[in-house]
């Protein structure tokens, strides 16, 4: 029963990553469309493209230590602890 929630919770981080990763490519254009100075705009735009691939790898490694009751399986910052 387990597994079957960790399977869905990943699923689920799938599924809300993709439109953020999409906000995230566009960050510059939105940015510059609210007003944002454009040098801010650039830099905020170029570390949220940079960020786009540890979006799915940061969220998924904290639903083991959610999902599994036995907290010595986990370190304190929601990373797995590796035997």
């Amino acid at each position: 029963m387990m597994g079957l929630h960790m399977q869905r919770a990943l699923f689920v981080l799938l599924i809300i990553s993709i439109p953020l990763a999409v906000i995230r490519a566009n960050t510059e254009p939105i940015l510059l469309a609210v007003g944002q100075d454009a040098d801010a705009a650039a830099e905020a735009g170029r570390y949220a493209r940079v960020t786009i691939p540890s979006l799915l790898c940061l969220r998924s490694s904290s639903v083991p230590c959610q999902v599994l009751p036995n907290p010595k399986h986990c370190f304190p910052n929601g990373g797995l602890l590796r035997n």
